[in-house]
């Protein structure tokens, strides 16, 4: 029985600029009136009646995950620009909930650019729509505040607990620079993702003010009838273009069900798991329809609309790559060309006045992702220091899955409870 697991890390790196600090009067008052704020909000909390609170969460977090999918296509787009015949692979979710955490200390023109850049348009209490996202994901996620000890840094109290109450986030204040604590938070890291995340920050930056992470892991089995049979793996050719081609072992089935779905210009197949409502996905262009062609079709409306034709159909052949995907990326150009500038814009102090008592910017954010499927599991790891109809199908070529994916192809994990893209990539060459 095959295992899929997926584990994923988003680092966000602030630098402190050179505003002016607040002095001792602004910073009391400033304290008075967050503790303020705190009070009349808890006096003003509702009621909750249970039944409806989980109701209402799950909606909000299918509402909220076709947002994930709108910021994660148009990424993928942005990041697969000048990367022809390259491998691709981050996790939309991770980024979100990175980038989340950022969101809900943004003022002024850094809050309205990520507020478009994530879909987080009309939403009437943010902060609680994320940690319902949170809750609703069938994945293991750790999420940290880093805050430096150095040159007066402190973080908001306001702010501070807005991300401990709504992304169960762990706060770390030390020594950014210090390998002593890079070492800390790892081990916190690897404990949190039970061992399958060892290193996501090295040594920072000394002008560094505050780290963000957020981890995910994931895993589960194949559903019995989706699972391979290790004995049936054979060698075939991958075709890196019509012209080209690699041997690589290739695992086979030609039993069982898969969800299917038949386009005029690919088809997509999807694997389910054993215990988690989520599933492997494959899109796979015919033969001569370039993979770009493809990508371009790719928009959020049509990806749902096309999970959503999907049926389950009797698998007559099956052959899936046994693949590694590894891809080191930074998001900052990409969120730059999505419309997301002014968060990077180390002379503007206005953006995150309320995350600290300085003025602060994004310095960088990095995802690193590793992805493998074998007989044995797949494993991806990240970390990161017009509305359009639905495109109608033609009818079934046939009533059976028949699919040999030996040509570059996209793929993605979606997760049915909150309806969103947990990871997103293509597989375009065998790097090992």
């Amino acid at each position: 029985m095959i295992k899929i697991s997926f584990y994923a890390c988003l680092l966000v790196l602030f630098l402190v600029s050179c505003g002016e600090q607040p002095t001792q009067a602004e910073a009391e008052a400033e304290a008075e009136a967050e503790a303020e704020a705190e009070a009349t909000t808890q006096e003003a909390a509702p009621k909750i009646n249970s039944k409806h609170y989980v109701e209402h969460s799950k909606a909000n977090a299918q509402t909220f995950g076709k947002g994930n999918n709108t910021f994660g296509v148009n990424f993928y787009k942005q990041l697969a620009k000048g990367k022809e015949g390259q491998n691709l692979l981050f996790s939309p979710v991770s980024l979100h909930l990175g980038l989340g955490m950022l969101y809900l200390g943004a003022t002024e023109e850094g809050k309205k650019e990520l507020e478009k850049v994530l879909a987080l348009q009309n939403l009437e209490n943010p902060a609680n729509d994320y940690a319902n996202f949170q809750k609703s994901q069938c994945a293991y996620i750790a999420n940290a505040l880093c805050a430096s000890n150095k040159n007066d840094f402190q973080l908001k109290k306001g702010y501070q607990k807005k991300i401990e109450e709504n992304f169960d986030a762990k706060f770390f204040v030390g020594d950014l620079s210090s390998p002593a604590f890079s070492r800390e938070i790892n081990e916190w890291i690897s404990k949190s993702t039970k061992n399958h995340i060892k290193e996501a920050t090295g040594v920072l930056s000394e002008k560094a003010g505050l780290v963000l992470i957020s981890s995910i892991f994931f895993e589960d089995a194949w559903k019995e009838g989706n699972d391979f049979d290790g004995t049936k793996t054979k060698p075939d050719a991958f075709f890196v273009s019509p012209q080209a081609r690699v041997a690589m072992p290739f695992m086979n089935k030609n039993e069982g069900f898969a969800g299917h779905f038949a386009h005029e210009k690919f088809q997509m197949v999807s694997l389910q798991h054993q215990y988690s409502r989520s599933s492997f996905y494959v899109i796979l262009p015919d033969e001569n329809v370039p993979l770009a062609e493809i990508e371009e079709m790719m928009t959020p409306q049509n990806l749902q609309a096309w999970i959503d034709s999907t049926s389950n159909k009797e698998i007559e052949r099956l052959s899936i790559p046994k693949m590694s995907v590894d891809n080191d990326i930074s998001a900052k150009e990409v969120l730059k060309a999505m419309g997301a500038k002014a968060i990077f814009d180390n002379m503007d102090a206005r953006n995150f006045n309320e995350i600290a008592n300085k003025p602060l910017f994004v310095g960088n954010i990095k995802q690193k992702t590793h992805l493998a499927i074998d007989e044995q599991g797949t494993t991806a790891a990240s970390y990161t220091t017009t509305e359009t109809r639905p495109t109608e199908s033609k009818a079934p070529r046939n009533n059976k899955v028949n699919m040999l994916v030996n040509r570059p192809f996209i793929f993605f994990v979606y997760s049915k409870d909150n309806k969103s893209i947990l990871f997103l990539g293509r597989f375009v060459r065998p790097t090992r």
